[in-house]
């Protein structure tokens, strides 16, 4: 008989403390010297400088000392050393590091055979709970002798529907759904204990056919960003984990696992549907740009704002159904 060891907390029920930004800045020295990794850090940066040209965002020039040591000059200004980690996946690396006495810092996807780059600017104290990462995706390419490439990697539905069981080498499984191109489903299989479904704001990045990075952040709760490059075809992944624990230890490390796929929901949309034009954005913003949705927040800034909502406490018309969607017409 299995015997599931339930946390005497669950995710949703844990009471996150409101750090301050001194809180944070003072938890994050130790992160200037990169993240921590179980299978040790790839050299595959070390030696090498480069240039990543984003479009309409920084310039970020790197030199990397060794595998785990690199300056940084953002925009031709004054150069920050840092740790850092790196990671590969096949034609892939990705690494991460934090900006010395700041806040803020990036994890980078370098697409070195075509030299392009995929950029997360992530960022604490952007928003109401300071413990929250912020981020937003820049997309460019490695400066080179030759002309700069056309092409970019760009946000994509083409992971819509499909659901993963992953092992990291740190030893902690997950369930991951991606139900739709904002939001990601997920189950905590050894962190928390317990079956509980969770969800968080997602974002879903395409490199090429088969690989490509996804990333979410645990809004309304512990504000931390899981992020990782995986590879459809070989079901592996390359990620880093940076946010509060539930205890507000800071957790920043990189991870290599593996996966297996349990399912693909099946998608209605046209068969050429899978271009990087997503119905997500507003005003003609990029989806790069726009904020966290936060479902607690918002439904109780929804319920308090309508009028008819303020006048009762149902939430539904008296005569909805209250069997699956209230107000369909779905068969019983």
């Amino acid at each position: 008989m299995q015997k599931i060891n339930y946390p005497r907390e669950q995710m949703h029920r844990i009471r996150y403390t409101k750090l301050t930004q001194k809180q944070i800045s003072d938890k994050l020295v130790a992160a200037a010297a990169g993240p921590t990794c179980v299978t040790g850090y790839s050299d595959a940066l070390a030696g090498k400088s480069l240039l990543i040209v984003t479009d309409n965002g920084p310039a970020l020039s790197y030199s990397f000392k060794a595998k785990n040591r690199l300056s940084l000059a953002v925009d031709g200004g004054a150069a920050a050393h840092a740790g850092y980690g790196a990671l590969t996946l096949g034609q892939l690396t990705l690494f991460s590091h934090l900006v010395p006495g700041t806040q803020t810092g990036y994890q980078v996807v370098l697409d070195l055979d075509r030299n392009l780059a995929t950029v997360f600017e992530i960022w604490f104290s952007g928003y109401t709970d300071n413990r929250e990462v912020q981020r937003q995706i820049h997309f460019g390419y490695i400066k080179a002798d030759a002309e700069p490439p056309k092409a970019r990697h760009g946000l994509t539905n083409r992971l819509e529907g499909k659901g993963f069981h992953w092992r990291q080498d740190t030893g902690i499984e997950t369930l991951e759904i991606y139900p739709s191109v904002l939001y990601s489903t997920f189950v905590e299989l050894t962190r928390l204990g317990g079956e509980l479904c969770f969800c968080g704001p997602s974002d879903y990045v395409k490199i090429d056919d088969d690989r490509y990075v996804y990333s979410r952040v645990e809004c309304e709760f512990s504000g931390t960003m899981t992020l990782y490059a995986l590879d459809l075809n070989a079901l592996k992944q390359v990620g880093v984990r940076l946010g509060f624990d539930a205890s507000d230890a800071l957790e920043y490390y990189m991870f290599a696992g593996n996966g297996e796929m349990v399912g693909q929901i099946a998608l209605f949309d046209p068969f050429d549907d899978h271009d990087r034009v997503l119905g997500c954005s507003r005003g003609g913003e990029c989806c790069s740009h726009r904020r966290h949705t936060r479902p607690i927040g918002g439904r109780r800034r929804r319920l308090e704002q309508h009028p008819s909502c303020r006048r009762s406490c149902c939430n539904w018309r008296p005569d909805a159904r209250q069997s699956g969607c209230p107000g369909d017409h779905l068969p019983r």
